[in-house]
């Protein structure tokens, strides 16, 4: 069964649902796996719907335009401060499918910050 785990990599500010960096949870198959321990943010959920689908059936997040070959980037569509209280929150995905890594977290490849653009 495909797997996606995605995990809150930066938070800019205070994040409403309470996420942290290091937070994470499973979207598996075509759901959101129950009994995590993390609340499922809408807000961050509605930034991921278009890209669920292709990511678990294997597409590279790079063809996406989202990352590099191994590593997907999303953010919180939440502008955060100074237009509102709450921060915003960069996601990174990491896939496994049938228990294959697909996506890893690799620090060495390009990182989309939070504003969108390119850090290297």
């Amino acid at each position: 069964m495909p797997e996606l785990r995605v995990i809150v990599e930066e938070v800019r500010g205070r994040c409403a649902a309470g996420y942290k960096p290091g937070d994470e949870f499973l979207l598996r198959d075509f759901y959101v796996e129950r009994m995590q321990d993390v609340r499922i943010c809408l807000h961050a959920l509605s930034s991921m719907l278009t890209l669920i689908s292709p990511l678990l059936k294997g597409v590279p997040p790079a063809s996406l335009g989202i990352g590099s070959d191994e590593t997907a980037h999303v953010q919180c569509p939440d502008p955060g401060p100074p237009y509102r209280k709450h921060a915003r929150k960069l996601y990174c995905f990491s896939g496994e499918m049938n228990g294959v890594d697909r996506f890893s977290l690799n620090n060495q490849q390009p990182v989309v910050d939070i504003d969108g653009l390119s850090t290297d």
